[in-house]
């Protein structure tokens, strides 16, 4: 393919999704590729592959849904319909201190969203004890948290508590995972 037809592809591809085809492709094919993708979807990827391999930070996505603590439960609903293309992984919302910061005070899932009224305001209703990873932690410590916690997902935050990505099991899990059953386990959970 030309590289014009590859970064085109690229840009219509979720960032985390576009760092895992670069790194396959080698750090000389992304340089070359980097000046061809939107400057924006560009910084997204340069900063998901500046974090070391076996980090947290390796393995985030930043594709979730987040909403302002303030907001109504209709607001959300709102939110989820005129969301272009939902995330592949949605269980939980984020919940940000406000609609101005990216500062995490909550988590809310879909059970509690269809479990209130449309009028409840979302920080009545989500759960304020986070559990959460850094994006220079060991992604076997995040694993075990999700396992620990019975929680599918974790939240990834800076030393300030700012939302940077969430890490999915199946994306942890595929760390114990040999190279040849990946793309199976990959099949697994996009046909369920």
């Amino acid at each position: 393919m030309k590289a014009e037809d590859v970064a085109d592809v690229i840009d219509h591809m979720p960032a985390h999704k576009a760092a895992d085809l670069l790194v396959t492709l080698g750090p000389a094919y992304a340089q070359k590729m980097f000046p061809l993708i939107g400057s924006v979807h560009a910084q997204q990827i340069q900063a998901l592959l500046s974090y070391p391999e076996h980090s947290t930070g390796a393995f985030m996505t930043i594709d979730y849904i987040a909403v302002s603590a303030k907001s109504t439960i209709e607001e959300v609903f709102k939110k989820v319909q005129t969301t272009e293309q939902l995330p592949e992984f949605l269980v939980y919302f984020y919940v940000l201190e406000n609609e101005f910061s990216n500062k995490l005070v909550g988590i809310m899932s879909l059970y509690d969203l269809y479990g209130n009224t449309t009028r409840s305001r979302v920080e009545t209703i989500m759960k304020s004890r986070l559990i959460v990873a850094h994006p220079h932690d060991p992604i076997k410590e995040s694993l075990k948290k999700m396992y620990r916690y019975n929680i599918s997902a974790v939240p990834v935050v800076n030393a300030e508590n700012k939302l940077l990505g969430i890490v999915t099991f199946r994306d942890a899990v595929s760390i114990y995972l040999p190279r040849r059953w990946k793309l199976r386990f990959r099949q697994l959970f996009s046909n369920a």
